[in-house]
């Protein structure tokens, strides 16, 4: 098994198929209303993509397992990527968490690492848009003034994005059991969360 300090991105290309490696910005397309939540053209592995179109084919499984929409290390980290082009209803949380199980399974699978290194490096991150997708107008009303909120704190700087929403929809269940950390961000500060990672 190899030490985790050895793993690079590098080891994402001689695991995974270049067919599946793409930008972040088309890894966070919405097929549904043909547009991107983001811009950012650096390298990733699309790791949804890779999972249904040929991870299950390399078990033999029949049930569909769904990942993260991308996946890359950098700084020593992993990290697993969400987009949701909606505000995070519960349905849709129960979603995401299906994806945090298969996306370790297969990232610590193919990388051939150790369930406590996965657990020291791997973040998941969901990014989410406050877009309407709720019949109960109530709840979206309390949720878009709390994004308001949650965006004035992040521009003034007092607070880590990935702290902004702690609760993160009830996705930290799985921080420190599987992943490093987990945050749930909402589009408008995903770039900032990017900067403050030294990503880009």
């Amino acid at each position: 098994m190899k030490l985790w300090k050895n793993i690079k991105m590098t080891d994402f290309k001689i695991k995974f198929p270049s067919t599946f490696f793409a930008t972040l910005k088309k890894s966070s397309e919405d097929t549904t209303n043909h547009e991107y939540m983001v811009e950012n053209e650096f390298e990733v592995l699309k790791l949804d993509d890779y999972i249904s179109k040929s991870y299950q084919k390399e078990i033999h499984a029949s049930m569909c397992l769904k990942g993260g929409d991308a996946c890359f290390e950098k700084n020593d980290k992993i990290y697993i990527i969400e987009f949701k082009n909606c505000y995070l209803t519960n349905q849709l949380g129960y979603e995401v968490l299906e994806k945090m199980y298969a996306s370790s399974i297969v990232v610590m699978d193919k990388l051939d690492i150790s369930v406590s290194e996965f657990r020291s490096k791997a973040n998941f991150i969901t990014v989410y848009n406050y877009n309407k997708n709720s019949s109960d107008e109530s709840e979206y009303a309390q949720h878009a003034g709390m994004a308001k909120i949650r965006n004035h704190v992040a521009k003034k700087g007092s607070k880590k994005i990935e702290e902004l929403d702690k609760v993160a929809f009830g996705l930290t269940k799985l921080e420190k059991n599987i992943y490093h950390k987990v945050s749930a961000i909402s589009v408008e500060n995903f770039q900032q969360y990017l900067k403050n990672e030294n990503i880009i």
